[in-house]
């Protein structure tokens, strides 16, 4: 075993909940502290036959992370948002489409970002999702950056069910009620339909 104290600092005043988990399989050992604004708190870490720990703060009252990996599936259609080559124009970016398949172009990582929304990132070649632009409402995923058209918001609507919003454009990731395959994804205004509701099915 290795042990040693990591020291937390927070903005807020709060009660917070922080979770400590290794990279050897194990469950993880979760603590609970009140902290005064400015305030800080010391977490006890240690691993066991794992050499790196996880730390994960959260304050209560914050929604549940959602970071990890998931196939994310079009309510409507019952299809999966999947990574497929564009072969039409040339672009480095390639289209996110619908499909019935299940392989690793169908796995996708949720990774959160400073302002509490998320990369949608391809676990087959890390790509991230966003929305074309230059005249198109297609969804496209291209190499990582920070700019807000790569950040979406989730809002849960059901058990396991949420909308994706751009946080750029203010619309949602939408299937258009398509079911053949391969059929590509659009952005749109709210709609309240299940074209824009998307269940998240964790992937081990």
């Amino acid at each position: 075993d290795r042990s040693r104290d990591v020291t937390v600092s927070v903005k807020e005043a709060g009660t917070y909940t922080v979770e400590v988990r290794g990279t050897n399989g194990s469950a993880p050992t979760s603590y609970e502290y009140q902290a005064d604004a400015n305030g800080q708190f010391t977490v006890p870490v240690t691993t066991t036959n794992a050499n790196v720990a996880f730390v994960s703060v959260r304050r209560a009252g914050q929604p549940e992370s959602l970071e990890g990996k998931y196939r994310i599936q079009s309510v409507a259609t019952g299809q999966y948002l999947t990574l497929q080559s564009d072969t039409e124009s040339g672009m480095t970016d390639d289209f996110v489409v619908l499909t019935t398949g299940e392989a690793n172009a169908a796995v996708w990582t949720l990774e959160e970002t400073a302002e509490g929304s998320y990369f949608v990132l391809n676990a087959d070649k890390g790509m991230n999702v966003r929305f074309r632009g230059n005249g198109s409402n297609h969804i496209v995923a291209s190499t990582k950056n920070d700019n807000p058209n790569q950040h979406w918001a989730f809002a849960k609507v059901g058990d396991g069910i949420y909308t994706l919003c751009n946080r750029n454009t203010g619309q949602y990731l939408d299937s258009l009620g398509q079911t053949a395959e391969a059929s590509k994804l659009e952005q749109r205004p709210a709609s309240g339909q299940t074209t824009q509701q998307w269940r998240l099915v964790p992937v081990s």
